[in-house]
């Protein structure tokens, strides 16, 4: 009889929160969590993802300077509330986000929905040189630009998944 299959993650194993109250000093300086950071070739993309909050003053801080490096590109994922599923943990259900740029400002709101997330996520992890732009472009600039990277068999469904979501020419 073959052994039961895993219902948790090696990813969730990974993300039990550690308390950093030791930490605590007179400055009130403790570190900040990040939800998603992915390296590409030398680029990084952070996600950090809310849930009706805002960013606190600290994590703000931190997501500006990392913005202001090279080849750094911030993304603010609002996500749907969802109860914890089988592997104690939520989904990952982006509804919009927007680019956070070195200044602090969070830029223009970019309806999405996972499948669509998916599609931009792959073709950024394919040419993350060109920082948020496989997230912020048209439908018709990302077939035009980022298509053709992606496997032949994925295609017609990742066009569809993009244009699932109306962006405006940009």
């Amino acid at each position: 009889m073959p052994a039961p299959r895993e219902v948790s993650s090696i990813f969730l194993q990974q993300q039990i929160p550690t308390d950093f109250s030791c930490l605590r000093n007179v400055l009130n300086c403790l570190p900040c969590n990040v939800d998603g950071i992915t390296e590409r070739m030398d680029c990084f993309l952070v996600f950090e993802l809310k849930h009706g909050e805002e960013l606190s003053l600290g994590q703000k801080r931190m997501l500006v300077s990392w913005a202001s490096k090279p080849l750094c590109t911030i993304l603010i994922i609002n996500c749907t509330w969802t109860a914890p599923n089988a592997k104690n943990a939520r989904d990952f259900t982006p509804e919009s986000f927007s680019v956070l740029d070195a200044n602090g400002t969070g830029g223009a709101s970019y309806k999405t929905n996972p499948k669509d997330f998916a599609v931009r996520y792959d073709a950024w992890c394919r040419m993350p040189r060109d920082g948020a732009r496989p997230f912020t472009c048209s439908a018709a600039e990302f077939e035009e630009d980022y298509l053709e990277n992606l496997p032949g068999c994925e295609q017609a469904d990742a066009l569809q998944h993009i244009k699932s979501v109306s962006r405006e020419e940009q």
